[in-house]
């Protein structure tokens, strides 16, 4: 296991990019996309079928993310897993391809996008190159996007909504093992970061965060980096219940190498998000260690902000479930104001936001936009 000075020697890639950029932009829900373009997710496993039978629907759903302003685009393997392939006939070595599969489509699109990008807007640069220098003063100039790796939650594959419970009724050492398989196989793929999502109990985020810590005696984790996200039941508390104010120093007594990069609370509805962003951030800061006193006073503040680990929200879209109709009742979200919120969430001491479920591309252009006029970006055609 590396220690955290260790884990130091390779940048974050998603810190890097809120350092220069200022915000970083998530992508909005990929089922609901996949079902706007005629796909049926009825399966077990839910957006994970496409996998199996339509993989560059998923690719063109991550590129309609990255072209409405996504710094981020979460791969198609929330609900991908060895346990649910298997229990459709899917063998170890096929559900490992897949889990691969998830990662190339996303990055695939990526690159895609940065290729046209770059011959369209020259002005350009990377989050790796860009540690040191001074931020960017308008939208042209985009960083490269990411890639992160989806973890669904132990209740995702259960497909109950025991990820809005976390009832699940195992120990931390079981739950790690019904984890590790996918986290090897995903971490093994390069993707720049995993996205641990919807977790709803300590926990789980107790076994995330000590997997990602395992030293399974290959480079998989060398460079790897992780965000832990939760569900909530209001702003105060995990779906399970427990103070959210409790996740922080959980993860923190469990992250010996430094792993976690970034926490946060994602499919949780849109009015609970500001009070869940400003539990986390208080949590947080409250963790953050004490620095040598001699340095300058704006040194000493940098240097804290980089101890500290990132918020992230990215809730759903807050529609009302009519079970009877097994539909969501149109009218009743709050997708049409996620700019609005997305500064408030921002301002609030969320360094990234997006949105879940029911959170389409132009939700998340409004997020850009709403994010780049906080930070003086605006219209401005440099």
């Amino acid at each position: 296991m590396q220690t955290a000075e260790e884990a130091t020697t390779c940048a974050c890639p998603l810190r890097a990019l809120v350092e220069k950029q200022g915000f970083a932009v998530l992508d909005g829900g990929l089922a609901t996309e996949l079902e706007a373009l005629g796909a049926d997710l009825t399966s077990k496993l839910w957006s994970a079928t496409k996998l199996l039978d339509d993989p560059h629907l998923i690719k063109a759903v991550h590129r309609s993310y990255y072209e409405a302003g996504a710094d981020v685009a979460i791969t198609c393997s929330y609900q991908a897993s060895f346990q649910g392939f298997a229990s459709i006939g899917v063998d170890e070595t096929r559900a490992t391809e897949l889990l691969q599969l998830s990662v190339r489509m996303a990055a695939e699109a990526r690159d895609e996008f940065w290729s046209d990008h770059q011959r369209l807007t020259p002005a350009t640069t990377t989050a790796s190159d860009s540690c040191g220098t001074a931020p960017l003063p308008c939208r042209r100039r985009r960083l490269r996007p990411l890639v992160a790796a989806s973890v669904g939650s132990y209740g995702a594959f259960l497909a109950d909504g025991s990820e809005y419970k976390g009832n699940y009724g195992m120990t931390i050492e079981q739950l790690m093992d019904w984890h590790r398989p996918r986290l090897r196989a995903l971490a093994a793929t390069g993707a720049d970061l995993v996205a641990c999502e919807t977790v709803p109990c300590l926990a789980e985020a107790r076994a995330l965060v000590l997997l990602l810590n395992e030293d399974d005696g290959t480079a998989c984790y060398s460079c790897l980096y992780a965000w832990i996200s939760v569900s909530c039941a209001d702003g105060a508390h995990l779906a399970s219940g427990e103070a959210l104010a409790e996740l922080a120093p959980a993860v923190a007594a469990a992250d010996a190498g430094g792993r976690v990069a970034a926490l946060g609370v994602n499919c949780t509805a849109p009015r609970h998000a500001e009070a869940a962003v400003r539990a986390l951030r208080a949590a947080v800061a409250a963790l953050a260690e004490p620095l040598p006193q001699p340095q300058q006073q704006q040194q000493r503040q940098q240097q804290q902000q980089r101890r500290q680990r990132l918020v992230i929200a990215y809730p759903n879209a807050g529609e009302q479930w009519d079970a009877a109709a097994r539909a969501w009742v149109e009218g009743t979200g709050e997708a049409h104001r996620f700019g609005e919120l997305a500064a408030r969430w921002h301002a609030a001491g969320a360094a990234a936001v997006g949105g879940c479920c029911r959170v389409g591309p132009d939700a998340v252009a409004a997020v850009r936009a709403a994010l780049e006029q906080q930070h003086g970006c605006g219209d401005d055609s440099d």
